[in-house]
């Protein structure tokens, strides 16, 4: 990957990937099949970079999932990464920040403060920080987001590499080349060790 990939890119990876952690096993409920129709027109108005057009998806899916859930229940969390993810990728990153921390508060009460899908809040919380300049916020959130996702899943697996990338992309903007480096070469390494697969001819 290059190293010229966004930070909003990488808010938007994170968001698609916790829908396949988050309407599973570790919701521990599915949520309502109006709702998941909803959320895959959302997801491939996002696909189609139709986001305007996904943002009222978004903002329904989230409210039937309030509405048939627990306000507190971890697949909640999920809407509001969605949420927070269109509203940051229309430039609204003032609305996004909310439903970062309403959603880190919620799986860190409903799953735990080492489980996966908190690393990815966090990670886009760090993003969202990075993206506006606010490198203090941004860099302890990083910091455990890596740390989670080490523990979890262990040091050398590709999701590692997603954040080592853009951590060392603040480190960069903060001057830290050779901290920054240090990432990037590890994140090189995973990426080689795990190439993407392609598809056959």
């Amino acid at each position: 990957m290059s190293m010229k990939l966004t930070v909003s890119a990488g808010l938007l990876y994170a968001g698609l990937v916790i829908v396949v952690l988050g309407v599973g096993p570790a919701s521990g409920q599915q949520a309502p099949d109006e709702i998941m129709d909803i959320s895959r027109r959302m997801i491939g108005l996002q696909k189609a970079g139709k986001h305007a057009e996904a943002l009222p998806l978004a903002q329904k899916a989230l409210e039937m999932s309030e509405e048939n859930l627990n306000p507190d229940h971890p697949t909640v969390a999920i809407y509001l990464e969605h949420l927070a993810a269109l509203y940051r990728t229309l430039g609204e990153g003032v609305k996004a920040e909310p439903l970062l921390r309403r959603s880190l508060a919620v799986r860190e009460k409903a799953l735990g403060p080492d489980h996966l899908a908190v690393s990815y809040t966090l990670h886009n919380l760090a993003g969202l920080y990075a993206a506006e300049g606010k490198y203090a916020e941004a860099e302890p959130l990083f910091q455990r987001a890596l740390a989670i996702k080490e523990m979890a899943v262990g040091p050398t697996d590709p999701i590692v590499a997603v954040t080592l990338e853009h951590f060392s992309i603040l480190l960069r903007k903060t001057n830290r080349i050779e901290e920054a480096a240090q990432l990037e070469s590890r994140a090189k390494a995973i990426r080689e060790k795990n190439p993407p697969a392609t598809s056959p001819k």
